[in-house]
């Protein structure tokens, strides 16, 4: 067959399980076809459905990615815009995957702004859903859901096909929602999924998520056991054609299976999870299962596990966050006076909301988001530090107040690179700040080695750390944690009565309220006689 005949059956397949052998096929025809004659049109197209092929079908992200990259060169140099509009849309999902946000961005924002050149409503909508993707893996769940909203509304107009792009957006915004607990929202969604995919296999997704939305809020007003239940959905979870859905849709009903306190349950579950995932090569599905088994099933030193796989995969997340909104903002260049304006309510808002020395939030404004934060049901398991800078006033009166400001800005990029996900610092006032974090391991001896360790972490790394203008000694930090529910004011006082314990002992050190507190009320008393 010619390069055009073998180009426009490739174009007429639908991206589904039953194509996937005629597909991959007949890229691989194409492509031998199109290296013969140097037809570097065809080597284009072939690459993309490679990379098609790669993403949706085996989750083989190093070869997706390579593949796509090829695409969008070829698409390139030749102008291409569809080609080059798909393929960098395409490889936007594969840096989410890849917790790369940054890059995400990169590509997605190119991508609309040749959507808006060739008045694509499909990629707009799919664009618009992949940034949602991006606020999402960077835990602005505000922001996302917005941008998914937008997305959904879209594909509700549009009479778009039944292809695996538009199906991946629709899958995603529902599948972060039921992660979130915003269920309220899903109803509509779920069942533009079952319309929309009527007759196709894809329906079988939709019908599961479903009927896990449906087990979600039974739990929230019945107490009730549901062991049966989780059965069947994992009986139903196995008829889903595609793979890497099959594996997602697994873990997110982990939550279910948690409640249930089924040893078997929970062994079983954890079985079919390594069952699936052996299927791909991806160190980060590696790690949500070991986290998984962790809390499920207990391991020794599990805390250790816990703490190594949230670095690991935040630190990707957290290095990209500034560079990711600015991108963002990039997307609407077009509307100059639009921009313009929201880069100046953006700095005014800044003003307003932080401390003018050390960036953090100020003490008024962090207060109304730790108050907010409690109130908000979805992020719960919290601790509170409270901490200050050791013999501050001695730095100020022997070196100067520039040196003491100095230290402040220091500490405080110290407590941003430590306390960098799910979590609010802010100073109140001179050295005082307070440090809040949330949605922590449930288990409260995971919680408090969670916290220790970033306390640990700060207080040496401030130790190691010798300052010009300091005549080059360091300075330290003491702290008081307190790891409870409560009201702002009374997790406060704890914490500060804990900080008071860590200045009275020894300084340079933290305490966390209430441990082994009976023991020195007792060593108290023997003093007192």
């Amino acid at each position: 067959m010619t390069v055009e005949k073998l180009i426009k059956k490739l174009e007429e397949l639908p991206l589904l399980d039953k194509s996937r052998d005629e597909m991959v096929k007949t890229a691989a025809d194409l492509f031998a076809v199109a290296s013969r004659e140097q037809n570097h049109e065809g080597m284009m197209v072939s690459d993309f459905y490679y990379a098609c092929y790669h993403y949706f079908y085996d989750h083989n992200l190093p070869k997706a990615s390579q593949y796509v990259k090829s695409c969008i060169g070829e698409a390139s140099a030749l102008n291409a815009l569809e080609y080059l509009l798909k393929a960098r849309t395409i490889y936007a999902m594969v840096n989410i995957n890849y917790y790369k946000p940054f890059d995400a961005i990169d590509e997605i924002s190119k991508a609309a702004k040749i959507s808006k050149k060739l008045n694509n409503e499909m990629y707009t909508a799919v664009t618009r859903n992949i940034i949602g993707d991006v606020f999402t893996l960077l835990h602005d769940f505000s922001k996302a859901n917005s941008y998914y909203q937008e997305a959904k509304f879209d594909f509700e107009r549009s009479n778009f096909t039944s292809d695996y792009i538009y199906h991946k957006s629709l899958f995603d915004y529902i599948y972060a929602c039921i992660k979130l607990g915003r269920y309220d929202v899903l109803d509509s969604s779920i069942n533009l999924g079952l319309m929309k995919f009527n007759g196709d296999p894809l329906i079988l997704e939709y019908r599961v998520l479903g009927n896990i939305l449906s087990l979600f809020k039974k739990i929230g007003y019945i107490e009730r056991k549901i062991t049966d239940d989780i059965y069947k959905l994992m009986f139903e979870i196995e008829d889903i054609h595609n793979e890497y859905d099959r594996f997602r849709i697994l873990t997110l009903i982990y939550p279910l299976v948690d409640t249930t306190e089924d040893y078997q349950l929970f062994k079983e579950y954890t079985d079919l999870l390594d069952a699936y995932a052996s299927k791909f090569i991806d160190v980060d599905i590696e790690d949500t299962i070991k986290l998984i088994k962790v809390n499920l099933l207990g391991v020794d030193d599990g805390n250790m596990e816990y703490i190594e796989f949230m670095e690991k995969k935040n630190k990707l997340v957290v290095e990209s966050l500034d560079k990711a909104i600015a991108r963002i903002l990039e997307l609407n260049e077009a509307e100059a006076d639009l921009d313009d304006e929201i880069e100046k309510n953006k700095k005014l808002t800044k003003i307003s909301q932080t401390d003018g020395l050390t960036n953090l939030y100020n003490r008024k404004f962090g207060i109304q988001q730790i108050e907010a934060t409690l109130s908000d049901i979805t992020k719960k398991e919290y601790a509170l530090i409270m901490l200050d800078v050791d013999n501050f006033k001695n730095i100020n009166d022997t070196h100067g107040h520039g040196a003491g400001d100095s230290a402040l800005i220091e500490l405080s990029k110290e407590m941003n690179e430590i306390f960098d996900k799910d979590s609010f610092v802010v100073r109140l006032a001179g050295d005082e700040f307070v440090i809040f974090l949330y949605n922590l391991p449930t288990d409260t001896k995971t919680r408090k080695s969670v916290v220790a360790y970033k306390l640990e972490t700060l207080l040496n790394n401030l130790k190691s750390k010798k300052f010009e203008y300091l005549d080059g000694k360091a300075f330290g930090v003491s702290a008081g944690a307190v790891i409870e529910s409560g009201s702002f004011e009374e997790l406060y006082s704890k914490a500060d009565s804990a900080l008071y314990e860590s200045k009275n002992s020894e300084k340079g050190t933290f305490t966390i309220y209430g441990e082994d507190r009976d023991e020195e009320d007792d060593d108290d008393d023997e003093d007192d006689e």
